[in-house]
């Protein structure tokens, strides 16, 4: 079925269209709209739901090679989430601005 390629797929559009919506707010030097924190997380949420519907439409699959790696899997799912969670919240309240301009420095 396709079902999870399509609900995978609408995550990571989603992805893409808050990508796009912070791109945007960086050239107006805006603080990051809220929305662009909601969608990041709807789409990591749709993603996991394709997962989880294409483990159980794959019940075989999930038993042979999923359980034995599944420490694996959640390890880095955490890792996922801990370093998005950072990034979203930590870092754009710790700019270091450049000295005699008034643009923040990329890094």
């Amino acid at each position: 079925m396709a079902i999870p390629l399509v609900i995978g797929g609408a995550g990571i559009v989603v992805e893409l269209l808050s990508g796009e919506l912070d791109g945007r707010s960086e050239k107006r030097k805006e603080r990051h709209p809220i929305i662009y924190h909601v969608l990041f997380y709807i789409s990591l949420v749709l993603m996991a739901i394709a997962l989880g519907i294409a483990a159980v439409l794959n019940p075989s699959y999930v038993e042979n090679v999923i359980i034995q790696e599944i420490p694996y899997i959640i390890g880095g799912a955490l890792i996922v989430f801990a370093v998005s969670s950072f990034i979203l919240v930590v870092r754009p309240h710790h700019r270091i601005k450049k000295q005699g301009t008034d643009e923040p420095s990329i890094i």
